[in-house]
């Protein structure tokens, strides 16, 4: 079914937009808007030496709090993001505000105000909140070994339906997707953390270990952790935006509304 595409219109009232056709969209309705974000939260993206200075996450125009660019010399998909997470973490513990709020550095950008991160993930009854994508598929690492990510995709895949059929109340496979997380401090350097052991061991054991796609791996670690982390399923507060066709099929996954069907089923009575 064909919907009205109002995404060009909507844009501009999510927090956070991802994606590069939602940085098109974004563009297009460029403004001096300043925007606050609460103190409490420590913003930061990680990005090698050489693209420090092209990172469009720059371009947010934030009044009250600054985006930390942690600049590492050489950058190692995926897991420098992981790595280097924990050590600036772990290392600043004690002097980092409460919440962490993780932003990729060429694909995001910052719209709206982040006043009060607690009440956002209260929402979903979570102590880490993830960006989400349209589906459960796989985009990133070509597999180390024959079947390497047949465990994800099938044993754990079903695993998340069911668990997103007893809290939102259909078996939703809306995917994590690991470019915009916000959370306690405490939380996320356990769970990036743990990650990042994953990620270090040998492959040749099976998936999540020596899994170097942290988007995968987080996946995993969403559904051992599910009561702690959950995926903006609504897109309440984040937006995951990869093509521009996301405003004109209401019934396709990829529709920046489609979720939202689904939203009468959230069993928290608070909601």
């Amino acid at each position: 079914m064909t919907g009205t595409n109002n995404l060009h219109n909507d844009i501009t009232n999510y927090t956070i937009v991802h994606g590069r056709a939602g940085i098109e969209l974004y563009n297009s309705h460029l403004t001096d808007n300043i925007i606050s974000i609460n103190s409490d939260i420590f913003v930061y993206t990680i990005v090698d030496k050489y693209s420090a200075g092209h990172a469009f996450i720059n371009n947010s125009k934030i009044s009250n709090n600054s985006i930390h660019i942690i600049e590492i010399e050489t950058y190692e998909k995926w897991e420098s993001k992981i790595k280097e997470s924990v050590t600036y973490i772990k290392n600043n513990f004690d002097k980092l505000p409460p919440f962490i709020l993780y932003a990729d550095a060429f694909d995001v950008s910052i719209l709206n105000n982040i006043d009060n991160p607690k009440e956002m993930l209260d929402f979903y009854d979570c102590r880490i909140l993830f960006n989400g994508e349209a589906n459960y598929t796989h985009t990133g690492f070509p597999e180390p070994i024959l079947g390497y990510f047949g465990k994800l995709y099938y044993d754990e895949a079903e695993k998340y339906r069911v668990l997103n059929q007893s809290k939102f109340g259909a078996p939703l496979q809306k995917g994590l997707n690991a470019g915009v997380f916000l959370g306690y401090k405490e939380d996320v350097l356990r769970i990036l953390e743990e990650t990042h052991e994953y990620m270090m061991d040998d492959f040749n054991k099976g998936f999540p270990y020596g899994c170097k796609d942290d988007q995968c791996l987080l996946r995993y670690m969403h559904n051992k952790y599910y009561d702690i982390i959950s995926v903006d399923v609504f897109n309440k507060y984040f937006l995951h935006c990869t093509y521009l066709s996301a405003g004109e099929y209401e019934d396709d996954c990829h529709h920046y509304q489609f979720f939202n069907r689904y939203k009468p089923l959230y069993k928290n009575g608070k909601h």
